[in-house]
């Protein structure tokens, strides 16, 4: 699947400048990757993001009153929440997400190799061109 930014499918020039202004602001090089859907585990939840949706957790299986089960799974709805994410961008040593809407500024959020993270999916680059390595440590 080609790039593309929520709000701006129709756009390619803005899609480019938008792009372009993700990448400096995630300090990544010029040719880096774009991701289209990861999925990492933090803080007891496991998140999936896919670039256009809303962001989106699943909490861990819990006992009939909320209590703790020992290696429980993760409950099968997810819970949607926060803005939705308008890139993410492959740095080297981990991705940058970026998350808003089309019209205000977009807040970023780390997310590191060590938070057990899988790559889903690549969006192929806008120009044709191979993307840069993927992140080390990272099952794809």
């Amino acid at each position: 699947m080609r790039l593309f930014i929520p709000g701006l499918e129709k756009d390619l020039g803005a899609t480019r400048r938008r792009w372009a202004r993700f990448v400096q602001m995630s300090r990544a090089p010029v040719d880096a990757p774009a991701i289209r859907k990861i999925r990492f585990e933090k803080e007891g939840y496991l998140y999936d993001y896919e670039v256009g949706l809303e962001q989106s957790r699943r909490g861990r299986i819990t006992g009939p009153r909320g209590g703790h089960i020992k290696d429980a799974g993760y409950q099968q709805h997810s819970f949607k929440y926060g803005k939705v994410v308008l890139a993410i961008v492959d740095v080297g040593s981990h991705l940058m997400v970026w998350i808003g809407s089309a019209t205000e500024v977009a807040q970023g959020e780390m997310v590191g190799v060590n938070q057990y993270l899988t790559v889903l999916e690549r969006f192929e680059p806008l120009d044709g061109a191979a993307g840069a390595a993927s992140v080390p440590g990272v099952s794809t």
